[in-house]
């Protein structure tokens, strides 16, 4: 099992470019933590921030595509407005 197959698989017609964390400027919430041989094994949130994004799920097959590496895509929601913002996350 991929380590981000333990959340919920959802439509890849999500994942749309203005939903996209990249047009809307925004860093990651949450960082990826990687194992000893580089590969990522979980999501991590840096303090405080699961009271402001929720992990929603996740697509292999988003409508745009990392640029120089295997990514998956993570959708999020935002706690207090309940905007949907997704970001590529290393898949491999």
């Amino acid at each position: 099992m991929k380590w981000y197959e333990k959340y919920a698989k959802l439509n890849p017609a999500l994942f749309t470019w203005e939903n996209s964390g990249q047009r809307l400027g925004d860093a990651p919430p949450y960082h990826a933590k990687m194992d000893g041989d580089l590969n990522t094994i979980d999501i991590e949130g840096k303090y405080g921030i699961d009271q402001v994004y929720k992990l929603l799920g996740y697509t292999e097959n988003p409508q745009f595509n990392a640029k120089g590496y295997p990514a998956v895509a993570i959708m999020f929601e935002r706690c207090d407005t309940f905007e949907k913002i997704w970001w590529h996350y290393m898949s491999d």
